[in-house]
Order: structure tokens, then C-alpha cells, then sequence
């Protein structure tokens, strides 16, 4: 799966640099780095919540079941943002943790995925080691050729669809095999 997983460290780390330039545009300077720390703690929670499992049965269908989920997350989370972002503050009240949470969650799934490829003990880890910083490079550098053509939600839109779509092949590429 080392196009998948390019794919995901693409797909995150573009989503990382997108959210930070959505971020400096709707809020605080100091909530700026408490929302980006709190969603990417959501990416190692999610590793670490895997490494908990004994046995990592089937990685591809869990890498596929959490790219939907990050899919879907991604959406809501970012319209719960839009709705509600007036109402974050440094004071830890329900309305910042809620939403602090909501916009960890895909990553949460994503990093779930991420570990799951990186756990599985087929294939070279080396090789899939330097797959995933390539990904992430090319993550960081992407985003600036998204946002010309398209604005900050259409880009977060076309994120969530390319997680989605990363997902569901997955998915076909399991039931195909099931019936052959």
C-alpha cells in the first residue's frame, strides 16, 4: 500500500498547512496555536489508540474504514467551525472543547490509518518510512497550488473528497477480492 500511504501524508499535511492559513484568517493569534495543537494531538491519539490493539488483523480495511470516517469528519468538523468559530476562546468552556475535539477527529481517523500502514509488518519499513515523508513533503507544497483555483472551503472540500475516494477504492479493492 505505498501509494496509499503517499496519498494519506499528502493528504494530511496538506490539510495541516490549509487549516493553519484558514485558521490565521478566523481567529486570534494565540487560538491559532492551540487549535492547531489540539487537532494534531488528535493525529498521534489516533496511532497511539492502534498501538493498543494486540493483533492488526486486515490493514487495509481499517485503513479504508478510516479514511471514510476522516472523509466525513473533515465536513463536519469544519461546518461545525464555520458555524461556531466566533465562539472560541482560551477558557476551556464547552462550546472550545466541542469544537477543539470536532476538528481533532479527522485526525484522529487519519492517523489511525497512518499507523495502521506503518504497523503492518509485510513489506520493507524503510521504504515505507520514506514513501510517507515524500508524501508529507509534497503535502506541504500542494496546497499552494490548490489555492489558487479553488478557495479555503472548496480546498478542505476537495480534501475530504480525496479521502473519501482514497477510501472507498479501498474498499472495492477488498470486495473485488473477496469474490475472485
Amino acid at each position: 500500500m505505498p501509494f496509499v500511504l503517499f496519498a494519506i501524508s499528502c493528504l494530511v499535511l496538506a490539510l495541516e498547512v490549509l487549516e493553519t492559513k484558514i485558521f490565521a484568517y478566523s481567529l486570534e493569534n494565540g487560538l491559532i496555536f492551540l487549535v492547531v495543537g489540539v487537532v494534531l494531538l488528535g493525529f498521534g491519539a489516533g496511532g497511539s489508540v492502534l498501538s493498543l490493539k494486540k493483533e492488526l488483523r486486515d490493514p487495509r480495511a481499517l485503513v479504508a474504514r478510516n479514511l471514510l470516517a476522516t472523509s466525513f469528519l473533515l465536513v463536519v468538523a469544519h461546518a461545525a467551525f464555520a458555524q461556531w468559530s466566533d465562539h472560541l476562546e482560551f477558557a476551556l468552556d464547552l462550546w472550545t472543547a466541542g469544537l477543539l475535539l470536532a476538528l481533532a477527529a479527522p485526525y484522529f481517523s487519519a492517523g489511525m490509518a497512518v499507523a495502521a500502514i506503518l504497523a503492518d509488518p509485510a513489506g520493507n519499513v524503510h521504504v515505507r518510512y520514506g514513501v510517507n515523508l515524500l508524501g508529507s513533503a509534497l503535502g506541504c507544497l500542494v496546497v499552494f497550488f490548490l489555492l489558487g483555483p479553488l478557495t479555503g472551503p472548496q480546498a478542505l472540500i476537495a480534501c475530504a473528497t480525496a479521502a473519501g475516494v482514497l477510501g472507498a477504492c479501498l474498499l472495492r479493492k477488498k470486495a473485488i477480492a473477496l469474490l475472485v
